[in-house]
This record gives structure tokens, sequence and C-alpha cells, in this order.
């Protein structure tokens, strides 16, 4: 064979060679403690970690060696994170089965933690804390931290062996993504999201496509300014007294919550000390006090909501919307318009008050084109002597309109309480004199002066403010 075939030939073999070398270390193939084989969905992986039987691994993506493995799934994750961590960040992947710890996982910046399944599905990456850990299963250390991510897995508290813990608590976090989590059964809060003792704040975590259910106190809590929270269902069994609001929000400046579902809980919103924030597009339901409450928070925006089935402690127990401040923080210049607010049918009717806006510390509120009705009470109430209550369907305020007699002329006002204010004017060039008076809940009587039999036309303008 000529020097240059043999050449091309020996270059084609090694070039093999080295190909089959690659794909076998792309590809994570168990050659330890199993023998299926597989190919890894997630190429890039630091750590690939699986269980079988009773032992768990933890394969080194780069270079297909086994760096860890023993029978405490624990140990085993946190091992391969820190690796990870101290080579910079990157994956660590878990493949589907059921993780056992025996302490918790400790995150670390630069780090994501990646499950093959997070639902019910045939095969999800679920890890359970053992009994009597009483901690939390997933956490990141009391320090500053960075740019984290938790995606596709299913955290099982095991509430029921337990005096304390959360699924998720993440101090001091920049950056934050959860994404496709299920989180179900723990002691204390599902998810939390918080600063850390010694004043490092939490900043713009995103939690997206998430469910939270059946944890002991709020489902999530969150302290952090930035927030974006998407498509998450949180809820609880309502008729256990213990539970904590579903969301709780603390601190939480410039944060938007989206197209989320808040249900069975103390309260589905709780929005502490927050201000500049976008409430939209969530369902509110089912809570055994209030659906929404805005304390001592200010400059928001609650819009196109959905709120119904609240006060489910008893029958006008609780309202639709709650609105208090103090003296040191007021509760004012917020924005609620374009929900829905009450129930299904006209023959439920749980919440005291769609919309309260209650005590002395709570004014220049901006209560604007929602929709009302079927309450116990009053279906608005507000103190405010300069909030603005206007265009509610189901509870009118203002009405307008003109009015023809002999004094004095009747006039359905329209409104859905009693006038305090009426405006007249008369239709003409004579300047009669009028003036008004509630005759009953439903007309307001005009009287004129323009003598005995002589009918004239009024316009007026009726308004109801507290």
């Amino acid at each position: 064979m000529p020097h240059a075939q043999r050449l091309a030939l020996v270059s084609l073999i090694l070039l093999f060679l080295l190909l089959l070398t690659g794909y076998t270390v792309l590809t994570l193939e168990r050659d330890q403690g199993s023998t299926q084989n597989f190919q890894h969905p997630a190429l890039e992986a630091n750590y690939l970690v699986w269980t079988d039987g009773s032992m768990v691994y933890a394969k080194n993506g780069f270079t297909g060696v086994v760096d860890y493995s023993g029978n405490d799934a624990t140990i085993v994750i946190n091992n391969a994170i820190m690796a990870t961590y101290n080579k910079g960040g990157g994956l660590v992947f878990i493949k589907s089965g059921n993780y056992s710890l025996s302490a918790s996982i400790i995150l670390k910046s630069y780090v994501t933690l990646e499950g093959e399944g997070w639902g019910e599905q045939t095969a999800p990456t679920i890890l359970r804390l053992g009994n009597n850990v009483n901690d939390d299963v997933i956490k990141t250390p009391q320090q500053k931290n960075y740019h984290m991510t938790i995606r596709s897995l299913q955290i099982d508290g095991n509430q029921g062996h337990q005096t304390a813990g959360s699924g998720i608590h993440i101090c001091g976090t920049d950056r934050l993504i959860i994404e496709y989590v299920m989180v179900k059964w723990c002691y204390n809060r599902g998810i939390c999201i918080e600063g850390t003792l010694e004043g490092h704040t939490s900043i713009a975590p995103l939690i997206k496509n998430v469910f939270v259910w059946g944890c002991g106190k709020e489902g999530l809590f969150v302290a952090a300014t930035d927030s974006f929270i998407q498509n998450v269902d949180v809820g609880h069994d309502y008729k256990q007294e213990g539970t904590e609001p579903a969301l709780y929000l603390h601190w939480a400046h410039k944060s938007v919550i989206a197209n989320s579902f808040f249900w069975g809980s103390k309260h589905g919103i709780f929005i502490n000390q927050t201000n500049s924030l976008l409430v939209t597009g969530c369902r509110v339901d089912y809570n055994r006090h209030h659906g929404i409450v805005l304390h001592c928070s200010s400059n928001n925006v609650i819009d196109g909501n959905e709120i119904v089935h609240n006060s489910q402690r008893g029958a006008g127990y609780g309202d639709g919307i709650y609105l208090i401040g103090s003296e040191k923080i007021p509760c004012s210049n917020n924005t609620i318009t374009s929900n829905f607010i009450g129930e299904d049918s006209d023959s439920q009717q749980y919440h005291r008050h769609a919309i309260n806006e209650e005590g002395p510390y709570c004014n220049n509120n901006f209560i604007i084109g929602n929709n009302v009705h079927c309450f116990h009470q009053k279906k608005i109430k507000w103190s405010g002597a300069d909030t603005i209550v206007c265009n509610n369907i189901g509870y009118v305020t203002e009405n307008s309109g003109t009015a023809t007699g002999t004094s004095p002329i009747y006039v359905p006002h329209g409104l859905s309480e009693s006038p305090t204010c009426v405006t007249l004017g008369v239709k003409g060039i004579t300047p009669y004199q009028t003036s008004w008076i509630n005759n009953n809940s439903t007309h307001i009587a005009i009287y004129h002066d323009a003598g005995e039999g002589v009918s004239i036309t009024v316009t007026w303008y009726a308004e109801y403010k507290p």
C-alpha cells in the first residue's frame, strides 16, 4: 500500500477512535454501579446524578468518571454541587428517581440544579426529606449568592415527620430562577426567598411554572425587590386553620405577579410594606379570610384579577380586597381596577365587602372599573376623603340626568347608596332657585320656586361619598 494511503487510513482510524471516545463521554454511559446505558439529555452537565437501588452516583460530565457514590443521596449531590461551584459553576443534572435526603441540599452560586421531571408523570425526580431531619430540603448559605437555578424537580418535605424546615429556602441571592418545580408537604413554607442575617438582600428572582401545595405556613414567601412571579399555583386545604397566606410579599418593591392561582389559605395574597407592585391576571379563591390584602403598601396596581369565594371561614368575615395602613406607613395611591370580585351565582354571598378601605390611614386610592356583586354587606366601603370610587359595575357612585315637572320632582338617582351630594341646574334663561333632599333610598326630591303648577326642566348630577 502506498505511503500516502497508509497515512490516510491511519488518520481515519484515529478520527474514528476520537469520535467514539467523545461520544462515550458526552452520553455519560453508566460504567459503574449499573449495567444500564443511556444518553444524557443535558450534554453540557458538569455532573450527572442517578440512583440504582440503594446507591447514588455522580459522574463527572467531562471525564466520564464517577467521582462520588454512596447510599446517602445528600452527600453525593452536595459533593457534585460543590465540585461544580469550585469549577466556576455549571449544571448538576439529577435523573428521575426517589432520593431520600438525610440533610439539606446546599445550593451554591452559579450552579443549576435540574431534575428530569417535576409533575406527576411516570418518572419525576423527587427529593424527599428523610424522617426527623427538621431542616429545609434545599437551601443556600447565609451569605451573598448569585445566579442560581432550580428546575424540573419535585420536592417533598415529608411534613408529618418534621418539626421545622421549608421546601426551598433562599437567602441573599441575586437573579435566582425557580421553574417547573413542585413543592409539597413542607412543615413551614413551600418556597422562602429573603435576605441574610448579615443584611444581604435578595434581588430579581424569577419564579414561574411552579406548584406549591399543602405546606404548613406560607406557600410562597418573597422578600425580594424586582421579583417576577408567573404561572404559579399555590394553595392549601382551606379548612386547615394554621396555614398562612398562599403568597406573602414583604418589601417586594417593583415586582410583578401574573397569571397565577392563590387559593385555600388564610389569605390569597398578603402584600406588606411593598410599593410599585403589579398583580394582574390572577385567580384568588376559596381563602379563609381576605382574597388580597394591601397592608401599609402604596403605589401598587391590582388589575384584571378574578377574586371569588373567599371568606370561607364564615359569610361576611373577609373581603375580596382589604386595604389598611398605619400612622407611620399609610396605604395610599393604589389603583384597583378591572377586577371581577364576587361569586359565581347570586345565591352565594361569602365576602363582607368587595373592596374595603379600612381606617384613617388609607387615602388617595383609585377604585375604578371593577365588576362587583353578591356581598354580605356593602359592596365597596372606603374611608379616604380623597379616594376615588367610580365606574364600578354593580356599585354606582355617580349618576346624572334631566327631570321635568312641578315642584317637587321625584327622580330615581340610580346610585347604590343614597347620594351625599347633588348638583342642580335649570334649563332656560330664568334663574329659578332649586334644592334637593333624599326622599328615600332610591329617589331624590328636587324643589324649585317656579311657582305652583309651573313645570320646568332641571339637570342633576348625584354623587355618593362616605
